[in-house]
């Protein structure tokens, strides 16, 4: 039996957003978090004139969890304003994924790189 639940093998196996978005001047931007063993999750985040998330793309580093959170957080955060997309809880990654709690604390990673890529891209005027 896996230690994984069907819906973190499921993102692990076929992710949402994975790879990377190239600079492309204000509205292109990158944040990175890790915990200390190592998992580590990169969020690109490219917003339209009304700054709307009209793309969203992860990289991740770690296990099938911290991968699989990262693609969650994807599918979540695409269309979304900068006031819902910083709505966003690793509490609602969590209980999307079924994580027990030793893993829901890898739910935080995608939430704090979205906040440090946010916070590179000026508000919309």
């Amino acid at each position: 039996m896996s230690a994984y639940g069907a819906a973190v093998l499921a993102h692990f196996r076929n992710p949402v957003g994975a790879g990377r978005l190239e600079p492309d001047g204000l509205r292109v931007a990158a944040g990175e978090a890790r915990d200390p063993e190592g998992q580590r999750v990169r969020l690109h985040v490219r917003v339209d004139a009304a700054g709307r998330l009209d793309e969203v793309r992860f990289q991740a580093f770690g296990c099938p969890v911290t991968i699989a959170v990262a693609s969650a957080a994807v599918e979540r955060l695409v269309g979304r304003s900068r006031a819902e997309a910083l709505a966003l809880a690793p509490a609602e990654l969590a209980r999307a994924l079924e994580l027990d709690p030793e893993q829901a604390r890898l739910a935080e990673l995608p939430v704090r790189a979205l906040r440090a890529a946010l916070a590179y891209l000026a508000p919309p005027s």
